[in-house]
């Protein structure tokens, strides 16, 4: 799979052929010529599959190979250029532009959360050095208990390190689906496409998190609620989240397409921010680990030979 900084670029090459004038079908037909060398394959094989008929939006969606949990995003955005016209173009630069900025994310969340995890399995790990001096004790360590000490000890310590591990979160790799959805919404706006119509072409999309949430609200649209309640209604956050911002848009008259473009950029920092708070939080919760596996580790194995040298008078 493409690291981040070439999905960018994929998706960089991508627009500049819609932005050069080329349709859709005949932009995706030749994305494979200005690709990196290693996405040339999988862009190939997609671009045969729409020649022999497939619709563009389902052969993105299954570009996963390349553009990894971002292809339902992009192909959202292709699906709504499609049908309603926009400046797709638009969209995979602002896609684009959002995963460098989680490309550079990534790289520093990774460097703090490999740093604290480095220092929890270090301390962690200090019980297993323990195990070879334990001679020293001149306490039997070949016999039933001694050996059950052995294998206790450094369980305790193993368990501490893998729970240190689950505690240190990992950064976001993936783009918000809201985001995407609300970018998409926007695009679709500032064409001049009616703002139930360009709902209605999004919601149909493959943004796999948000896709029984649309569903509900596409029912309830069918049934004549408007978009707004519908979303509202359909019982997710994300969603509740992009009806709240069409509505603030409506009531103040501002567009509704910046309103949008800014709810995306602010699920994007709502996202970096969640997981810098977790690694903040990963030393508190650390003390569980230190607690329940490390300290007794340290009890088993550096005071029990000692402990049992004394008791036994070896």
């Amino acid at each position: 799979m493409s690291t981040l900084e070439e999905r960018a670029e994929i998706l960089r090459a991508l627009a500049a052929l819609l932005r050069a004038g080329l349709g859709p079908h005949a932009a995706l037909r030749e994305w494979y010529r200005d690709a990196s060398p290693g996405s040339r394959p999988a862009l190939l094989r997609m671009a045969r599959r729409i020649a022999l008929g497939q619709p563009p939006a389902a052969a993105l969606a299954e570009l996963e190979e390349v553009l990894g949990d971002d292809a339902p995003g992009v192909s959202a955005a292709l699906a709504a250029h499609i049908r309603l016209g926009g400046d797709a173009a638009r969209i995979l630069d602002r896609l684009a532009a959002s995963i460098a900025r989680r490309a550079a994310s990534v790289h520093a969340g990774r460097a703090a959360s490999a740093g604290a995890l480095l220092s929890g399995r270090l301390v962690a790990g200090l019980p297993l050095l323990l195990i070879p001096l334990a001679p020293l004790a001149d306490a039997p360590l070949l016999d039933s208990l001694g050996a059950t000490m052995m294998i206790t000890g450094g369980g305790l310590a193993l368990l501490g390190m893998w729970w240190i591990g689950r505690l240190v979160p990992r950064p976001p790799s993936s783009d918000d689906p809201a985001a995407i959805l609300a970018d998409s919404i926007a695009a679709a706006a500032r064409a001049g496409v009616p703002l139930s119509a360009a709902l209605d072409v999004t919601a149909r999309g493959p943004l796999s998190p948000l896709v029984p949430g649309l569903s509900r609200a596409r029912r309830l649209v069918v049934l004549g609620a408007p978009w707004q309640e519908a979303l509202l209604a359909a019982g997710d956050e994300s969603l509740a989240g992009i009806a709240g911002t069409i509505g603030r848009a409506d009531r103040l008259g501002t567009p509704v397409a910046d309103a949008l473009e800014a709810h995306a950029e602010r699920c994007r920092e709502i996202t970096i921010y969640r997981f810098e708070e977790c690694l903040r939080r990963a030393p508190v919760v650390m003390v569980l680990p230190l607690s329940f596996c490390v300290l007794p580790a340290y009890a088993v194995l550096g005071l029990g030979p000692y402990l049992r040298t004394m008791a036994t008078g070896v």
